[in-house]
């Protein structure tokens, strides 16, 4: 049997991750963050393994993350439901 050596990413809250980053990141998230609650309200807000996440139906769905010089926007690709396309229209609309 082979041994395995898991890493577990300590979980952080929203203002933890906010704070680390600087001021262009954190008001890309925090512009992302309003869109994502704007277009899918009902949607839980958590942070998983050092992402910030949303929930809908017990469900990860989409996800923000964030490097050193950028910020990505990731879907669960198989959770495309009008809530989804409701929220990448509101994203696409920002840059239009």
């Amino acid at each position: 049997m082979q041994n395995r050596i898991l890493f577990m990413i300590k979980q952080r809250t929203i203002d933890e991750i906010l704070s680390s980053l600087g001021p262009a990141q954190k008001e890309t998230i925090q512009n992302l963050r309003a869109l994502i609650k704007s277009a899918v309200p009902e949607t839980v807000e958590i942070v998983r393994q050092g992402k910030i996440a949303y929930k809908l139906n017990d469900k990860d769905f989409v996800w923000i993350s964030h490097f050193q010089d950028h910020v990505d926007l990731e879907f669960l690709a198989r959770f495309f439901s009008s809530c989804v396309y409701c929220l990448l229209n509101s994203v696409l609309a920002c840059f239009l």
